[in-house]
Protein backbone atom coordinates (compact mmCIF):
# COMPACT_ATOMS: atom_id res chain seq x y z
CA UNK A 1 0.00 0.00 0.00
CA UNK A 2 2.31 3.15 -0.76
CA UNK A 3 0.02 5.96 -1.80
CA UNK A 4 1.17 9.60 -3.19
CA UNK A 5 -0.28 13.04 -4.28
CA UNK A 6 1.10 16.15 -5.49
CA UNK A 7 -1.16 19.36 -6.51
CA UNK A 8 0.12 22.73 -8.15
CA UNK A 9 -1.81 25.54 -6.45
CA UNK A 10 -1.72 28.86 -8.96
CA UNK A 11 -3.52 32.31 -8.13
CA UNK A 12 -3.44 34.72 -11.13
CA UNK A 13 -2.03 37.80 -11.20
CA UNK A 14 -4.49 40.52 -10.51
CA UNK A 15 -5.63 44.29 -10.22
CA UNK A 16 -5.93 45.22 -5.88
CA UNK A 17 -8.75 47.50 -6.55
CA UNK A 18 -8.62 49.05 -2.78
CA UNK A 19 -4.77 49.98 -3.61
CA UNK A 20 -5.13 50.33 -7.64
CA UNK A 21 -1.74 48.21 -7.53
CA UNK A 22 -0.70 45.40 -9.51
CA UNK A 23 -0.46 42.18 -7.49
CA UNK A 24 1.90 38.84 -8.65
CA UNK A 25 0.62 35.84 -9.31
CA UNK A 26 1.75 32.46 -6.63
CA UNK A 27 2.17 29.51 -7.25
CA UNK A 28 3.03 26.49 -4.44
CA UNK A 29 3.72 22.78 -4.45
CA UNK A 30 1.67 20.47 -2.18
CA UNK A 31 2.32 16.85 -1.61
CA UNK A 32 2.29 13.61 0.41
CA UNK A 33 3.68 10.24 0.94
CA UNK A 34 1.44 7.36 2.25
CA UNK A 35 1.98 3.64 3.08
CA UNK A 36 -0.67 1.57 4.56
CA UNK A 37 0.47 -1.58 6.24
CA UNK A 38 -1.38 -4.96 5.48
CA UNK A 39 -1.58 -8.54 6.63
CA UNK A 40 -2.31 -9.69 10.02
CA UNK A 41 -1.56 -8.53 13.35
CA UNK A 42 -0.29 -5.04 15.18
CA UNK A 43 0.16 -3.79 11.68
CA UNK A 44 -3.73 -4.65 10.34
CA UNK A 45 -5.43 -1.44 10.20
CA UNK A 46 -2.05 0.87 10.50
CA UNK A 47 -1.12 3.90 8.01
CA UNK A 48 1.94 6.51 8.28
CA UNK A 49 1.45 9.35 5.86
CA UNK A 50 4.15 12.30 5.39
CA UNK A 51 2.42 15.14 4.02
CA UNK A 52 4.32 18.76 2.98
CA UNK A 53 2.15 21.79 2.42
CA UNK A 54 3.57 24.88 0.36
CA UNK A 55 6.80 22.61 -0.69
CA UNK A 56 8.98 25.41 -1.72
CA UNK A 57 8.21 27.64 0.97
CA UNK A 58 7.32 30.38 -1.84
CA UNK A 59 6.25 33.57 0.12
CA UNK A 60 2.83 35.23 -0.88
CA UNK A 61 3.34 38.68 -3.22
CA UNK A 62 2.95 41.68 -1.48
CA UNK A 63 -0.36 43.55 -1.38
CA UNK A 64 -0.98 46.74 -0.03
CA UNK A 65 -2.93 45.10 2.92
CA UNK A 66 -2.57 45.50 6.84
CA UNK A 67 -0.21 42.65 6.83
CA UNK A 68 1.69 43.17 3.14
CA UNK A 69 -0.86 40.17 1.64
CA UNK A 70 -3.98 39.49 0.47
CA UNK A 71 -5.22 36.85 2.80
CA UNK A 72 -8.32 35.97 0.22
CA UNK A 73 -5.89 34.71 -2.21
CA UNK A 74 -2.55 33.89 -0.06
CA UNK A 75 -1.06 33.01 3.33
CA UNK A 76 2.33 33.85 5.35
CA UNK A 77 2.31 30.10 6.85
CA UNK A 78 4.76 28.81 4.24
CA UNK A 79 5.97 25.23 4.85
CA UNK A 80 4.62 23.22 6.67
CA UNK A 81 5.22 19.13 6.95
CA UNK A 82 3.23 16.89 9.54
CA UNK A 83 3.55 13.19 10.22
CA UNK A 84 0.83 11.08 11.09
CA UNK A 85 0.04 7.76 11.82
CA UNK A 86 -3.12 6.17 11.95
CA UNK A 87 -4.37 2.67 13.50
CA UNK A 88 -8.12 1.37 12.56
CA UNK A 89 -9.82 -1.83 13.80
Amino acid sequence: GWSFNAGVNFANAYNDPSSNRGVDSWTTVDTGIGYEFGGDGWSKGLSVRLAATNLFDTPPPFANRLFGYDGANGNQTGRSISLSVTKSW
